[in-house]
């Protein structure tokens, strides 16, 4: 039985998907960092001190996910946890001096694989690209969230 373009297309996402987690995981992985935690490093390299909450919302992951992030982040001395003294239930993070001191170094290392992933694209194909794949992200949100 022959497969249908649309499945080829799916299984093309599938083995990029794989390829570019393992991509990244190389990379980030040789600075001691591990999935998903630079994304929360980003946030908080644009906003310091969000609240936990703040960042189950912006990453778009559970509570406890986030959590146990921050607890690993945290036990390396890249972040730190401090209770809000107007509301005790609310926990603030914030970037210790080797949190922020990282900024430049994972930057400059995602530009490095940005533009690998890109080589070739000139600016219209990037366009589109991200395009495409904004709608096909859009098509799945919906059955994620009901999830």
């Amino acid at each position: 039985m022959k497969i249908s373009n649309d499945l080829h297309i799916k299984n093309v996402l599938y083995e990029l998907c794989l390829k570019h987690t393992a991509f990244t995981n190389q990379r980030i992985n040789r600075m001691g960092l591990y999935q998903g935690q630079p994304r929360m490093l980003m946030l908080l390299w644009e906003r310091d001190g969000m609240s936990q909450s703040e960042l189950v919302e912006a990453l778009d992951l559970s509570q406890p996910t986030v959590a146990k992030t921050i607890e690993r982040l945290e036990k390396k001395g890249i972040l730190l946890r401090k209770i809000d003294q107007d509301d005790r239930r609310m926990v603030h993070i914030f970037l210790t001096p080797l949190g922020r001191s990282m900024q430049r170094s994972v930057m400059q290392s995602f530009e490095q694989m940005a533009q690998q992933l890109l080589q070739g694209f000139d600016q219209d194909e990037k366009e589109l690209l991200e395009s495409l794949l904004l709608r096909i992200k859009n098509n799945i949100s919906g059955d994620l969230n009901q999830a």
